[in-house]
């Protein structure tokens, strides 16, 4: 049976009962006894299939329900979420059943929520999805037990009816509250402020144990070796700081004096004026009998007429071109041969090779 079909069958057994209560004949009389029976009956399963959730109670009605603004509230202040009791059922109607608890007052809730705080619910989890509160909505409902609003809207939705999880009783009212949030708002300060706090002791107690050897024997000795230690490391490492910084030092100083007697000995060779003619002889001797053809430079045939060459002092020879180029490009501050690295003079050459 559906319920528009109910609601047509509890109209006419209102109307049949209206008649026998205004007095009608012998036989309107029976037949209301015979309805007011059905009537009876048909409320009394209404009731209990409505009771024992065989048919949702979440929405009754039929007619559309209007829109109405929603009022602006504070961000801790708590409020019902149900603004008018359900209506009664037929058999609530006629004194068959109990009739709908009545709406709860401020002074009645506040007894239901401290029954909540003593219970310690707002520091356990909720029981639907084993969660903290937190900062998340939070509900209490009449039966004082608190739960998730979103989970207590999930449990309604797939359960088909308005029961608590924990009680099991139908019909109640729900107001938001935020216990949660504050508890998880005082937890959060207390975290912080012990994270803090134990920064700051920590803190102290490094600079304090630095210069306050402990009293106890042994603590006493680890201390001292401990401050040995470090004393020992840093003069470890201020000493190879020093032999580093040494170091480079003399290695800098070996170059730049490497460097100047090159260009010393360049400056002696070139003042002293050009090789003697015997010297010159020994050096053309040494070239010949090598037999050198190629220039080191650009490997080419230094038998080419075309391209004039030069003689070293250090008995190397060179296409004229090649060594002019390599001493333009030299980054030395005198240049040496290419080959031997020795400082030299140079003149031209023209003996064929």
């Amino acid at each position: 049976m559906n319920n528009r079909n109910l609601h047509t069958k509890q109209l006419g057994y209102l109307k049949y009962y209206s008649d026998k209560r205004n007095g009608q004949g012998d036989k309107k009389m029976e037949q209301g006894q015979m309805l007011g029976t059905a009537m009876t009956a048909a409320a009394l399963q209404q009731h209990l299939s409505l009771s024992l959730g065989l048919t949702s109670n979440l929405k009754r009605g039929t007619g559309k329900k209007k829109r109405r603004a929603v009022r602006a509230r504070g961000a801790e202040e708590e409020y019902v979420l149900e603004d008018k009791p359900p209506p009664p059922t037929l058999a609530q109607r006629y004194g068959l059943a109990a009739p709908p608890p009545a709406v709860l007052t401020e002074g009645e809730w506040e007894h239901v929520k401290n029954q909540s705080l003593v219970r310690g619910d707002n520091t356990a989890p909720c029981v639907i999805c084993k969660e903290e509160f937190g900062m998340g909505g939070q509900v209490l409902l009449s039966c004082s037990h608190m739960f998730h609003k979103t989970c207590l809207k999930a449990f309604e939705r797939y359960s088909g009816r308005k029961t608590c999880p924990m009680c099991r009783r139908d019909q109640y009212e729900t107001r938001v509250v935020h216990e949660g949030a504050k508890r998880h708002k005082d937890n959060s300060a207390t975290r912080i402020q012990a994270a803090w706090r134990g920064y700051k002791v920590r803190k102290w107690y490094r600079e304090y144990s630095l210069r306050n050897p402990p009293k106890d024997p042994r603590l006493r000795t680890k201390y001292f070796e401990k401050k040995l230690e470090g004393l020992t490391g840093r003069m470890v490492d201020m000493v190879e700081n020093s032999r580093t910084a040494t170091d480079r030092l003399c290695n800098d100083i070996d170059v730049e004096l490497a460097r100047s007697r090159r260009v010393m000995q360049t400056a002696n060779l070139l003042s002293t004026g050009r090789l003697s003619a015997e010297k010159w002889k020994s050096i053309e001797e040494k070239v010949l009998d090598r037999g050198d053809t190629e220039c080191p430079i650009c490997i080419g045939s230094l038998r080419n007429r075309k391209r004039p060459t030069t003689l070293l002092s250090c008995s190397h020879i060179y296409h004229r071109t090649c060594i002019d180029m390599f001493e333009n490009l030299t980054t030395e501050t005198a240049p040496t041969c290419p080959v031997c690295r020795c400082d030299y003079v140079k003149k031209p050459f023209t003996a064929a090779v």
